[in-house]
C-alpha cells in the first residue's frame, strides 16, 4: 500500500498547492483567508484545501444560492452574502449569468459576456461592504491570504486595501480577461499596481497570479 504523499487540489489550476507550499516554507502560522467571490464551496476554490486542513476564514459571495451552499458546506467559515465596493455602499446591481462563475457587478462585463452567448439569468440588488470593513470586523489580524475573483472589479478591490495597515502575505487574483474562445489577454495593470505596493509575482498559472509580500521572501 502506498503512503498518501500527494495533495488534492480544488483550485482551477493548482493555485492552492502553490499557496500551501508558501504556507509551509514561510511557516505562516496562524493561517487565515479572505475569499472574495468564493462561488462554490469546493469546485475551483482557492481556499477549500485550507478549510479541509482546519484553517478558517471569511467567504464573500453575492449570489444567494451559492451563499446558501457555502453556509451549508463550509459551516466553520464566516460566510457573507454581500458584494465588495471601494467605498461604503447601500448596494449595487448584481448580474447573474450562465455559468455562475461569470456573475458580476460590472454591467459592462455582463453585456460583453451576453454578446458571447452567456445568458443573463437575472439582475438582483445586493448590499455591499468594503474590504477594510470586513477585515476590521472579522479578523483579529490581517488575513494571510486574500483570494479575489470578481469578474471585472478585481483591480478596484485591490486598490481599496490600505496596505500601510493591512498586508496579507499572499494575494491570489485572476489576471486574465475572460473570453469563451480562450483568447483573453493578461491584465497588465494588476502586476504593475502590486509591484508598487511591495509585492512580487511568485507564480502565474496564466488565469491567476499569486503575489507575495516582498518582505516575507527573505533568506533565513
Amino acid at each position: 500500500m502506498f503512503k498518501k504523499d500527494y495533495q488534492t487540489s480544488y483550485s482551477q489550476c493548482g493555485e492552492d498547492c502553490i499557496i500551501n507550499f508558501l504556507r509551509n516554507v514561510l511557516e505562516l502560522q496562524p493561517f487565515t483567508y479572505l475569499d472574495i467571490g468564493a462561488n462554490h464551496p469546493f469546485k475551483m476554490s482557492n481556499t477549500a484545501m485550507f478549510y479541509k486542513m482546519d484553517f478558517r476564514g471569511v467567504l464573500v459571495e453575492p449570489e444567494p444560492l451559492l451563499y446558501r451552499q457555502l453556509k451549508k458546506k463550509r459551516k466553520h467559515d464566516k460566510v457573507l452574502n454581500c458584494g465588495i465596493t471601494q467605498t461604503p455602499s447601500e448596494g449595487l446591481d448584481f448580474y447573474l449569468l450562465d455559468p455562475p462563475s461569470l456573475n458580476t457587478f460590472s454591467k459592462e462585463d455582463a453585456l460583453r459576456y451576453s454578446k458571447m452567448g452567456h445568458k443573463i439569468r437575472k439582475i438582483i440588488h445586493i448590499p455591499c461592504l468594503t474590504v477594510m470593513d470586513i477585515i476590521n470586523k472579522y479578523f483579529d489580524s490581517p488575513p494571510t491570504l486574500i483570494s479575489i475573483d470578481c469578474e471585472g472589479l478585481d483591480i478596484q478591490i485591490l486598490k481599496s486595501i490600505d496596505y500601510s495597515t493591512v498586508r496579507p502575505e499572499i494575494i491570489c487574483i485572476e489576471t486574465i480577461e475572460y473570453r469563451n474562445d480562450m483568447t483573453g489577454e493578461k491584465i497588465p495593470e494588476i502586476p504593475l499596481f502590486m509591484e508598487k505596493m511591495g509585492y512580487f509575482v511568485f507564480a502565474d498559472t496564466f488565469i491567476n497570479t499569486i503575489f507575495l509580500d516582498k518582505n516575507k521572501w527573505k533568506p533565513k
